[in-house]
């Protein structure tokens, strides 16, 4: 919390949703709160193409320990974003949950009345090498998340939404890079600048929703994002050697790939930072590495 001080996170608490470990995050710049929800716990490797050697003369495969992370925005009811989530979930953030708005965080013993679609702005995952020290830190958004109500949203006999209108309408990635950004800031603190950011961008959905549930559709209107930060702290030739090829297939995959047409978005992978070498630089991102 020393350094994590720094950077404008006040205070993080662990805490339970469903059996589920959680942590919970207030910021010196957000009016409302953020909660991690452990999600998924599994093992990845990342397998270069191109035969790349470690020292013990055996093919690197670079394993990984990796953890997702829901995202979660509780809005505070003053603030502009409250009208910007669902009436179901607006509804939830006045009501005895959240002790009718008073409360930051759901009450003890009111957390499991929240699914998993309540409050979701986003995901993060983090991977630490098993048997080796690169550390991958990853965001994945969509610039808005926009649910449309069929039939309508109506309350105690008053036409909230009208039908076909936007019920949910968040901005998701603005929301999350508040919080990633001030993670991302902590670990750049402790292991260094990123060796590598890499950047990919798809289309996202939208869900049309009816009073039995929501269906999702493919959109070029909502994108998809998914930002991934690469900490190499002790730099071991293999692994380095490993992330290289992974880039340069990348690069190379970006250079032969035809534009996308006004129909279609192709999915669009970027490498934004490299060690060693000028490249594109967003202001989010310079803002991370500072």
């Amino acid at each position: 919390m020393e350094v994590a001080s720094k950077y404008g996170i006040l205070d993080v608490k662990p805490s339970q949703w469903r059996g589920l470990r959680t942590w919970r995050y207030k910021l010196a710049d957000a009016p409302g709160a953020y909660e991690l929800v452990l999600w998924d716990q599994r093992r990845g490797a990342l397998k270069p193409e191109k035969p790349v050697m470690t020292p013990y003369g055996e093919p690197a495969m670079l394993e990984f320990d990796e953890a997702v992370f829901l995202i979660r925005y509780y809005p505070h009811p003053s603030e502009p974003c409250f009208e910007d989530f669902s009436i179901e979930e607006q509804a939830l953030r006045l009501s005895e949950i959240f002790e009718n708005g008073s409360a930051s965080f759901p009450a003890e013993g009111f957390e499991d009345r929240l699914s998993e679609l309540h409050f979701n702005v986003g995901l993060m995952m983090l991977a630490a090498g098993v048997f080796h020290s690169a550390v991958r830190l990853s965001l994945m958004s969509q610039e808005r998340f926009v649910s449309i109500a069929e039939e309508g949203v109506e309350l105690l006999g008053k036409q909230l939404v009208e039908p076909g209108g936007m019920d949910r309408n968040v901005a998701g990635w603005q929301l999350s890079w508040k919080l990633f950004s001030k993670v991302a800031k902590v670990y750049v603190e402790q292991l260094g600048k990123p060796y590598a950011v890499v950047e990919r961008v798809e289309p996202g959905r939208i869900w049309i929703c009816r009073e039995l549930g929501c269906v999702e559709n493919e959109s070029n209107d909502y994108l998809l994002r998914t930002l991934e930060v690469i900490f190499i702290p002790e730099k071991e030739d293999f692994v380095i050697n490993a992330i290289e090829e992974s880039l340069r297939k990348i690069e190379e995959e970006m250079g032969t790939r035809p534009p996308p047409s006004d129909e279609k978005l192709i999915p669009c992978i970027q490498v934004l930072w490299r060690e060693g070498k000028e490249l594109l630089r967003s202001e989010e991102l310079a803002e991370m590495l500072m």
